[in-house]
This record gives structure tokens, sequence and C-alpha cells, in this order.
């Protein structure tokens, strides 16, 4: 069925038959949509408050959402709604059909956002600083909401839409005192200009507006009033507080905007006649944590800072994803809770291994350290390499570098390398590893490396090892003069990246960042990189993701690079907390960056410090980003809607993170609690997970066939291979309506250019298929309807005259299709308890004026569990029934639900032959394939041309 809701109220109802096309975009049906809720109040100005369609090229397809047509001229759409508890994250809370409910009553108390990503949609990829009426947040200025308060913020330099309002979008703010009418006209007001949208103080009580989570309200998250604006913490209040003495109200809340665009000013893309190439999203992971149950836990070495941190390296080999840090045991929490006791404790300190899908610890795997591990890298060869501060492994000596069987943690038969740090007074440390191209390259704190042939090589604070030997190259030296702290080689073997605290390779200067050259030598490559800061301290983290490569550190920034020219092209500085400590990809699409910050990112900030509402700051939007942010790696443009909630020790975030070959971001560090997927608070061990989002397209739909009857076009398809795919039906390069079937009526003109593809609902879509142009056919009469109501019996009728003409069928039972058991969609239940029949009998009598009028007859069922089909007595066809004869106790041969039944009609073509003028019969046996088959149905459609 096609995806629609009731229309508004005083609009008019679905599309029909009879409806002229193109018909004007009011918003009453999804091939109606407007592409503003300011459009249909140009098209109708008597239009209700209510819900509509709309639709915009970004948003791809119809959706529904509240406008409110009549505060200051109506055109209003509603993007979020609530009372305590909003979110500053990308993703929004709820579905979008949530935030169109309970628009302004107890039951919506609870914050309903649209993502950023949706409203970005509804503004058709505008600015919402270029929104001429701003940002309009409706407060509740008292307990039961009869009276609110108004207030707009015209945003300056807002690029695209983020809910991080707490970090301090600067605006001009016009504030409206309380009323019970909608309408600003004739309201005292104040203004502030410039303000931000983190907090306006234009007097007291009710006069100011702030969503900065503070102590003084208990870091209740909303729109607050001020100290004097009393709340309390019931159930049923429009005012909340539960600070002392009720202070500091947090009301409910709306927040609308009125962009003005018309669908004659919108460009949707004209699909060619081979139709549309399919499109999926980006990768990106998922906000909400994968539940699990074990981690690591304590630090081993006695070292507790930031660069001590429990999980601090990843590898996957095979199924199995290793852990290394400084932590001192593997713990389970069956009970997942974060306040609640390890339900097992194991003492295995520095490296373990987890089920890489699961993230269940492994037993087997016991390898013994005696300190530190930094790095891990996945050998070619299958063996695992570690790296770090330890010097031996099982005992046996191995200074900062191992080989290990990854089976049983045992140091390898084959090649070991010895490293050494010859500077006095500095310690020897393995900080980075990465195996690319036949080599091992080492980034850290060392002088020499000594191979399996004896004679140390000079390679100061990094080197690199030949895997197929185990040979330290001597003709690769960077020869730093600072610690390395990331190296990061790129997959075509060119270039190497380093960064750290170093200022020169050699004799050139290097500042904590360096492109080289990976052919002997190790020459420095051209790169002026951009710092936050004159002088950054170090620079932490460093990652080529294709087309572009990463670079964070001090101070709190994030930038990006393109791998051809190194010219700075995206550039990030996190507020407050936050420089960056480790950077991993996403098959060269989404980039990753983790941090010690926990509140806010800036794009387009160039320096730190700064001012949030200083007119000199050069960032444009500012979003939530909780430990770890995404970026996409080709465009630099971050991705709000991956916006964990966590917390880790001592506020030391993330240091190690990694994909696994499944998609699955791993991230590593202090970790002690995370929200899940299912938004519940769970433990957390040092490391948490996140799945990616669905990112594959469906297979396409294939066989459009159109057919014009009058102004109705009829369209036909054969379904994508895809379970549960939905089918977009687009006219010309616009979506019309949306469907879970193979077929739809909709209004239609001769010459109309069809398109159909699947959607799983995730933003991902197929191909389309090629052009249906309709042809036009003979107009069409229903002999029986779909719905149409039948005559049944359980009982045996006995002989075949029950399926002729004149039958009487006084003492069967009647009722409205669709008749059966067992699912939501019947609507005359013909056995209500087991033990339920193996066959039943329906019977439908319909008159026909002149036969010979009639050139075809295309009749439709279900099957469900089989049908047999007769028309006057005649078969017509059957499904899922034995040939010859059947009887009462005939089993059908399979057993297809409901659903699958209305998604897979059985088609026929009776001959017109069978019809006689006067009244005529359909008959139908259903038959279960048990007698505990859990649904059976029935319904039919007879049309006659």
């Amino acid at each position: 069925m096609m995806l629609a809701g009731p229309p508004p109220p005083g609009t008019a109802g679905p599309a029909t038959a009879a409806e002229p096309t193109p018909a004007p975009p009011d918003g009453s049906t999804a091939a109606r949509a407007a592409a503003s809720c300011w459009e249909v109040k140009q098209i109708n100005q008597t239009a209700p408050d209510g819900t509509y369609w709309l639709l915009t090229p970004t948003m791809v397809a119809p959706e529904q959402f509240h406008c409110d047509m009549t505060t200051d001229g109506g055109g209003w759409v509603l993007v979020g709604r609530g009372r305590d508890g909003w979110t500053e994250s990308g993703d929004g809370q709820g579905r979008p059909d949530e935030v169109r409910s309970d628009v302004w009553s107890a039951a919506g108390f609870r914050p309903r956002q649209l993502s950023d990503r949706k409203v970005d949609a509804l503004l058709d990829g505008r600015a919402p600083s270029t929104l001429s009426d701003g940002v309009r947040v409706v407060r509740a200025a008292d307990r039961t909401g009869s009276s609110t308060t108004d207030t707009r913020y015209v945003l300056r330099r807002m690029t695209r839409w983020s809910w991080a309002f707490a970090a301090g979008h600067t605006a001009d703010v016009t504030m409206y005192a309380a009323s019970s009418n909608r309408a600003t006209a004739g309201r005292a007001s104040r203004t502030a200009s410039p303000a931000t949208t983190r907090d306006v103080d234009l007097g007291t009580g009710t006069w100011r507006a702030w969503t900065l989570g503070s102590a003084v309200n208990n870091w209740v998250r909303g729109f607050n009033y001020d100290a004097e604006t009393n709340g309390t913490a019931a159930s049923d209040t429009f005012l909340y507080s539960t600070a002392t003495w009720g202070r500091y109200a947090t009301p409910m809340t709306q927040v609308w905007l009125r962009p003005r665009l018309r669908q004659s000013d919108l460009s949707f893309p004209q699909p060619p006649d081979a139709g549309l190439p399919g499109s999926r999203m980006l990768p990106i992971a998922e906000s909400g944590a994968l539940p699990g149950t074990w981690g690591v836990t304590g630090t081993a070495n006695g070292r507790s800072d930031e660069l001590g941190t429990e999980a601090h390296a990843f590898a996957q080999i095979g199924s199995v994803m290793y852990v290394g840090g400084n932590f001192a045991r593997v713990e389970e929490h069956a009970d997942r809770r974060p306040d609640g006791a390890a339900s097992q404790v194991v003492h295995q300190s520095y490296l373990a291994a987890f089920d890489a899908a699961t993230s269940a610890w492994l037993p087997a795997f016991r390898p013994v350290l005696d300190d530190q591990v930094n790095a891990l890298a996945a050998l070619p060869d299958g063996r695992l390499a570690v790296a770090g501060e330890f010097t031996t492994v099982d005992g046996r000596p191995a200074p900062g570098l191992a080989v290990i069987d990854p089976s049983t943690g045992q140091l390898s038969a084959a090649w070991q390398v010895r490293v050494e740090n010859r500077i006095t007074g500095e310690r020897m440390a393995v900080q980075s590893l990465d195996a690319e191209n036949g080599w091992l390259y080492l980034g850290g704190n060392f002088t020499h490396l000594t191979g399996p042939s004896g004679g140390a090589v000079y390679a100061r604070k990094a080197a690199r090892i030949d895997l197929a030997t185990g040979v330290p190259d001597a003709t690769w030296n960077p020869a730093f003069d600072g610690k390395v702290f990331t190296i990061d080689a790129s997959s075509d073997g060119q270039r190497v990246y380093a960064s750290g605290y170093f200022s020169r390779s050699g004799d050139t200067r290097a500042q904590r960042v360096a492109v080289l050259s990976s052919a002997p030598g190790a020459a420095v490559l051209p790169f002026a990189p951009s710092f936050s800061v004159t002088e950054p301290a170090y620079q932490q983290a460093v990652h080529e993701a294709g087309t572009s490569f990463w670079v964070g550190g001090s101070q709190h920034s994030m930038f990006g690079y393109d791998t051809t020219t190194r010219a700075l092209f995206s550039q990030n500085v996190s507020l407050s907390g936050g420089d960056f400590q480790a950077i991993t990809d996403q098959a060269d699409e989404v980039v990753y960056g983790s941090c010690h910050c926990d509140d806010w990112l800036f794009g387009g900030q160039r320096s730190y410090p700064f001012t949030v509402g200083s007119t000199s700051s050069t960032w444009t939007t500012a979003d939530r980003i909780g430990i770890v942010g995404a970026w996409d790696a080709r465009t630099g443009a971050y991705l709000p809607e991956f916006a964990p909630t966590s917390r880790t020790r001592g506020g030391f975030g993330a240091w190690a993170l990694a994909t696994a070959d499944d998609g699955t971001l791993w991230a590593g560090g202090s970790y002690v609690s995370i929200v899940t997927r299912g938004g519940t608070n769970q433990w957390a061990g040092g490391f948490v997970r996140f799945a990616a989002r669905p990112h594959v397209a469906p297979q396409p739909p294939s066989d459009l066939g159109a057919s014009l009857e009058g102004t109705t076009t009829h369209l036909t398809w054969s379904p994508s291979p895809t379970p549960g795919a939905r089918y977009e039906l687009l006219l010309g390069g616009r979506v019309v309506a949306v469907t879970t079937q193979t077929s739809i009526d909709l209004p239609g003109r001769s010459g109309d250019r069809w398109f159909v593809r699947a959607t799983d609902g995730a933003g991902n879509r197929s191909a389309t298929t090629p052009v249906a142009t309709p042809a036009v056919v003979a107009p069409s009469t229903s002999l029986v309807a779909k719905g149409a109501t039948w005559s049944f019996t359980t009982l045996a009728p006995g002989g075949e005259a029950w399926a002729l003409p004149g039958y009487d069928d006084a003492t069967w039972s009647r009722g409205p299709a669709p008749l059966g058991w067992g699912s939501s969609t019947i609507r005359t239940t013909v056995a209500a308890a087991a033990p339920r029949p193996v066959t039943t009998y329906y019977r439908h009598s319909f008159d026909v004026a002149d036969p010979g009028a009639l050139t075809s007859l295309t009749l439709s069922t279900l099957v469900d569990d089989s049908v047999l089909v007769r028309l006057n007595g005649v078969e017509v066809g059957r499904s899922n029934l034995p040939p010859g004869t059947v009887t009462t106790t005939t089993y059908a041969t399979s057993a297809p639900t409901t659903q699958q039944a209305l998604a897979a009609p059985l088609v026929l073509s009776p001959d017109t032959g069978l019809l006689k003028a006067g009244t005529n019969v359909v008959t139908v046996e259903v038959h279960a394939n048990y007698r505990s088959t859990p649904t059976s149905s029935l319904d039919l459609e007879l049309v006659a041309r």
C-alpha cells in the first residue's frame, strides 16, 4: 500500500482517478507535495494547522510534517518539540512522525527532533543563516501551557543546521513577552544584537533563553528560563524544574522554521530514458554503541595518566580483534550496568584477544608482557606485530617490538628485531606501527634497530623493516629530532606520514608533521602544514584516507589536506577540551578522529583559543562531538549524525581507533560507560564498538509497465530481490509515491515518464528502471472490488452447485474482505479459534448488463495459503494446490504469510465468454497448509475493460 497518512483537516483527500494533473502542490497528498509549509499557505490561504506532505530535491522523497498556518502569516514547519532532555546530536531524537505528533501536550514532553540532515533537506541545502524569518522558538510561559513566549534567532553564519545551540551560534535575537495569542504583533519585545544561541539574557524571568547545561538546574537540557521562573518536577507541568525552590524552569518548547520555497523554483534531476543510477549512504557508524559485556580495566604499570590509558591499540587477524594498552585485567560485566560489579575478573595485562564479532574475551590467548603496549599491526603472513614500552615477552628479551603467534601469544620463531634508544636520559618506546607494501614502519623514541643477522642500523625516531627478511632498512632514516607519535604509510607505497614532537628531519625543517618519500633517503616532501597555534607543542595523529590525509593534535585541531596538492581543505577545532589523539578511516570514505573532547566541534575554525561569539572567529557551524567524531574523507565535511555519548576515566578520551573487517568502529582509551544503540547506559571496559549504518544500495526492481485509463495510470513492476525493499515511484525526476507493493494507481497523463526504484528506508536507493510511458487502454469497470462483502462457510457445501449462479447461500456467513484470520489486515474473522478448518468456501455475486461490450477481464487475488478460483462454476486458476480434484481435506502445498500474499498476488485473465447477462458469481476455495497455520486471508478484485 502507498505510505500515506490522512490529509490535514480542511484540505482535499487522496488523489482520485478524476483528479486532473498536474495539480497544485497543496501538500494534501504525496503526489501533490509542496516545497514548504509556506507554499501550501500561498496556494490555500485558509489552510489550517496540521500535517502536510513536503518535498524538495534534497529530501528526495515526499514526507509529512506539521505546519503552523496561523502565526504571523503561517507557513512554519515544526522541526523539534519537547520539554527537558533535548539533544545536541545530529541524529536528532525519535522518528519524523513522532516530531509531528503531540506537538503541544504532556504526551509530547519527551523531546523529538528531526535530524540535522532532515532539517537541511527541508531547506533544500540552503544555509539556515539565509532564513529571513530565522529560527522561531516557542516556549510555555506557565505550567498549563496556555501562554507562550516567542524568541526569534536570525542566525548570522550557520551554513547547515545544527542542534548544538549550547555551542553558541551567533545570532540577532528578538524575544517577545508571554501571551495566549500566538501572533507577535502588539506584544512587548526586546532585542539582542549580536547574541548567541547559548545564552540570551534580556532581563529576569522569561526574558532569558539559555541552552548551556549547568549545575544550577541539575544539568537539565532544554531552552531554559532564568532563576525567577519557577517550575515543578510534576509529570504534567509545562514548566519543569528539579532545582532548589523550583528555579530555572525548563519549558515545553517548539522549534519552527519558515523556508520560503516553491516547487516551481526547485530543480529535480530529470532521468534519461535509461534511468538514474543507484545511490548509497556513507558507511558512517551508528551513534549508539553495540552491547557488550567484556572489556579491559585497571592500569598495570602504575601509570594512570592519559598516555597510560587502558586500551591503546587494535589489530584484527581473521575473526579476532587484539587489544593492547596499559590494562591490568580483563573483566566481564554480565549485567552491563555502569555501577555493577564484575561477574568475571581475569588477570591478563597489556595484551588480550577478543572475538571481532561479539567482543567476547578469548582465553586461549595469554601472552605475558612486562609493560605497556602502544601499537599493534597485523602482518601479511598472519602474525601479529606488537610495539610499546615493554622489554620482555614471556620472559624473553623483546625490547619495544615483538612479532608473536596470534593463536598462542608466544614469540614467533621467525625474525625478531631489537629496538634501542642510545640517547642518554631518553626512554625507549615504540609508539606506532604500520605494515604497508612489504614494509613494517615504526615510529617512537628510539635510535637503533638490530635485525636477525646482527649489526645495529641507525634509525632515529622512525624506521622500517623488510617484512620478508626482518632486516631493518639502513637506507631509510628520517632522523627526526623529536619523538614520533604516529607513522602512517600510503597504500600506494609512495609516501609516509609522521607526526609527533619533532621540528626537523635531518637538516630539513619538519614542524610536528612531515610527509616523507618512501624511496631510500626518506626525503621530506613539500608540505606547509597549518596549525591552530603558531608553534604547536606536538601533533598527535596523522592518517591518509584515499584522496585526503588528516592531522590532529594540539591545540584541539583536526585538519584535512588534499593528498595530491597537500592543500588544506578542512579545518576543525574542538572546545572545550580536545587535543586529537587518533585517526582512522572506513573504506577511504569516512574519517574518524578521537580526542579528549566531549562538547563541541567548530567547523571552519582556524585558530585556538577563540571566543565563541567573537566576529573575528572563522567557524561557520558548531556541532556536538562525543570523544570521537566523523568526517567525509572526500569533502572534509563534519558528519554530525555520528555523536556517541560516553564517559571516560579522567576525561582522557579515546587513544585508539580501528575499523573491523565488517565495518564496525572500535574505539579504545579510558572508557567506563557508553550509551548503546538501544538508549541504555552501559558499562564499558576501556573500549567500545559502533556498528556501521546500512550503506548498501538495494537491488533494483524490473519490468516496469504503465497503462493509462482516463486520468489514472496503473503501474506494475517485478520486485527487487532485496528483502524488505520499498518502492519509490518517480514521475520524471520527482518522487510522487512510496509503496511496499509491486503495483499502484496514480494520477497521470499521456506522455508521462515513469520510473521506479527500491529503497531500504535508510537513504540507500537502487538504480531506477528504464522509463515507462503509459499505453492508453480502454476504460475499465470494477465487477468485484477489493474489500467487497462475501458469503462464506467452513462446511463442505457438497457437489458443484455452490459455485454456480442461483445457489442459495442464505445460511452462509457474510462479511467484508479481507476475510480470514491471524493478521492485522483482516476485517472479517472466519475462524476465531483452533481447530481451524482445512478449507473455507467463498462466494460473491455481481451483475453484468452486456457481456459482449467487454473485451478483457483481470482477476487479482491473495494466495494465503492457497486458492482455487471459479467464474460461474468454471475453474479459471489455482495456486499452491495439487492438480486434479480437490476435496475439503486437501491441504495447500505451502504456507505463505498474509504479508507475503499481499506482496505477490495471483493475477488471472479469465475469458469474457464465461460471463452472462444478469447475475454472475465468482467463487474461491481457500485451503490451509496445516490446521494450525497462523494466517489465512482472501481479498479479490475483478476488473473488466
